[in-house]
């Protein structure tokens, strides 16, 4: 219902080609459309892949892993008894 008012006022205000720009990239991000050329943002391309995709965290990881691979650990003796060995799954 809501396409087809926006499709007479694009008519009447002779904006068929900017409606038909709109409809597709709407089309593509709720993937009732075939055409995913329109799209440009990675947000909307992994909306349309079913993706989850969050820019912030990607970035967080990526200076956690950067972090990570920087450190040395050091290596930590292990007491082999009954308390600890029920822990040892864990860590």
């Amino acid at each position: 219902m809501f396409v087809m008012k926006q499709k007479k006022y694009s008519v009447s205000h002779d904006l068929d080609k900017e409606f038909d720009e709109l409809n597709k990239i709407i089309s593509s991000i709720l993937s009732t459309g075939k055409d995913k050329d329109f799209l440009k943002t990675p947000i909307a391309i992994a909306t349309t892949e079913n993706k989850p995709f969050d820019q912030d965290r990607l970035n967080l990881f990526e200076q956690l892993y950067h972090y990570l691979k920087a450190i040395q650990f050091e290596p930590l003796g292990f007491e082999y008894n009954k308390s600890a060995w029920r822990n040892l799954s864990f860590f």
